[in-house]
């Protein structure tokens, strides 16, 4: 076990380490400890898929538009695959349809569909795992003001799915690392998952959430 947890603190003290930089990260994969001793870090494109939620809001001069959201990749070891993103939202009065989504400023997607809006990203658009900051804006057909919530499912090209609500902002920038140790020659290994949140509306404040065991390994 305590090999899996040196892999956690691992990836999160190099991700702390390059956030005084930029861009946050960690590299995946085997890291030697000792001569038999080794964890293996590793995750879905949704783990390492990172969406920030801290400043979202509706632009004001554009009222149909949700403004203000990001997000990048969490290693610097492979890149991630937005496949599709399913929009669901809640606002009284009459029925709004989501037209647009835009990333950095591009339309990835249009079209004119009512709550929940499946959106198939065309082509799959691929978040680099050069430290990157993306920009994502959804445009609806009207007014947005009084809308309770926008929740979004973001579903990678490996199949893996991240649940963000964007809006109303909340202090939430998080990824998800599983790390395997394991004794060379030994067919016993732990594997352990942590999601660390940077919550960066209070400077100091991040911290590890969801740390747990999970019955799965980690191949390097």
């Amino acid at each position: 076990m305590y090999l899996a947890q040196a892999g956690i603190h691992d990836a999160i003290y190099w991700f702390r380490t390059h956030t005084k930089t930029g861009n946050g990260y960690f590299s995946l994969g085997e890291v030697k400890v000792g001569l038999q001793e080794s964890f293996v870090l590793g995750g879905t494109d949704a783990d390492l898929f990172m969406v920030n939620t801290s400043v979202s809001r509706i632009n004001p001069l554009f009222t149909s538009d949700f403004v203000d959201i990001s997000f990048q990749n969490a290693t610097d070891s492979r890149r991630l695959t937005i496949d599709r993103i399913v929009v669901t939202w809640s606002r009284p009065g009459t029925a709004r349809r989501l037209r647009r989504i835009y990333i950095n400023g591009v339309i990835r997607w249009s079209g004119n569909l009512r709550s929940p809006a499946s959106c198939n990203i065309q082509p799959d658009f691929r978040v680099n795992s050069v430290p990157s900051t993306y920009t994502l804006m959804l445009r609806f057909d009207n007014d947005m003001r009084n809308t309770a919530y926008v929740d979004t499912e973001f579903i990678m090209g490996d199949g893996s799915t991240r649940h963000v609500v964007v809006y109303p902002a909340s202090n939430n920038f998080a990824f998800t690392v599983k790390s395997t140790g394991k004794i060379s020659g030994s067919p016993i290994y732990r594997t352990v998952q942590a999601a660390y949140n940077l919550m960066p509306l209070v400077p100091g404040a991040a911290k590890i959430q969801d740390h747990r065991e999970i019955n799965a390994e980690i191949i390097p």
